[in-house]
């Protein structure tokens, strides 16, 4: 497990850099989720114009913060994000999520910016989940940094579920679902353009996970090919698994979400099934198929048939 990943689990404290007093704004809203979400660890807005932000006093830099702080949010625009990078490398941030876009999706400059923060991170031992996404949930120690408001997407109870997905809107789609189905769930992590933590990352953590039993993912395209197959081979939990871009045309769509070429989808979903992976032809098969194990999860890999011939188990097999 790596233990840099805990620190977007569980961190201690949090710090929103773009943080905005102006609700519906990126910046407002992500702030907005932390406050109300059930987090106990300390939150702290970051805005040089602003001197208290939903009743919080705010800093000018994340380096004015007088404690330490484990986990940045940032809303900014691409542009200033390096910055801010800089500045959370100075203060020792353990981790980032980069909810802003405008990366590497949009074009070289953003693939530029995208590169500078992913070496500014290595260099200073930092991790980052995004750009382009809604960031982190955690239903046991309500971390949200989704800017998405409660009247539009509801949170779940802690449960054992966690889903991983390069889409923020399916992400939001599976919260609020379980939400009203009182789903529990241990993470969801919405990935983006996955500059840096990807699904192989995120699957060797939450192998290891105890709040973990059951994930879900939905992807359209690879970073890590090979790694991510030895990451589901290895893990003794279900995986069940979305795979999109199905065509040219979603996979040229895939390119322009989150910046990503797609594998051909029947190479890409062979390999999943022979890692051990359960696939699923739709969005709504994933959210059912994740329900159905959290109410009777499997106690591991092997399977039974009793059958009076010896066909029907060639047929399954």
């Amino acid at each position: 497990m790596d233990s840099q990943l805990h620190w977007f689990f569980k961190p201690r404290s949090v710090a929103v850099i773009g943080a905005s007093s102006k609700p519906g704004k990126i910046g407002h809203e992500s702030l907005r989720s932390m406050i109300t979400s059930g987090f106990s660890g300390r939150v702290y807005p970051i805005n040089p114009k602003a001197e208290d932000i939903l009743g919080l006093r705010a800093y000018p830099s994340v380096l004015e913060i007088p404690e330490e702080v484990d986990l940045a949010v940032i809303t900014l625009p691409p542009d200033k994000v390096p910055d801010a990078m800089i500045q959370c490398a100075k203060k020792g941030v353990k981790a980032v999520v980069v909810i802003s876009g405008g990366f590497g999706e949009a074009g070289p400059e953003g693939k530029r910016i995208e590169e500078e923060i992913v070496r500014i991170a290595k260099e200073n031992n930092m991790r980052i989940i995004g750009p382009n996404c809604i960031g982190v949930f955690d239903g046991h120690s309500r971390v949200d940094t989704s800017f998405q408001p409660p009247e539009r997407m509801g949170r779940p109870g802690p449960g054992n579920i966690s889903f991983l997905s390069q889409s923020g809107t399916f992400g939001a789609a599976f919260l609020d679902w379980a939400a009203e189905d009182y789903l529990g769930v241990s993470k969801m992590i919405s990935l983006g353009n996955r500059c840096d933590v990807d699904e192989a990352d995120l699957i060797d953590y939450l192998a290891e996970d105890q709040e973990t039993e059951i994930i879900g993912v939905y992807i359209e395209s690879f970073t890590r090919g090979r790694a991510l197959l030895d990451s589901i081979k290895k893990c003794k939990k279900p995986i069940v698994i979305y795979k999109t871009s199905r065509t040219d045309a979603s996979a040229r769509a895939a390119v322009s979400h989150t910046g990503k070429i797609a594998a051909r989808h029947d190479i890409a979903i062979s390999a999943l099934k022979q890692a051990g992976a359960l696939t699923v032809d739709s969005f709504k098969e994933l959210y059912a198929a994740l329900k159905a194990l959290s109410k009777q999860p499997a106690a591991g890999k092997g399977v039974v048939m009793v059958t009076n011939g010896a066909g029907p188990c060639v047929m399954a097999a």
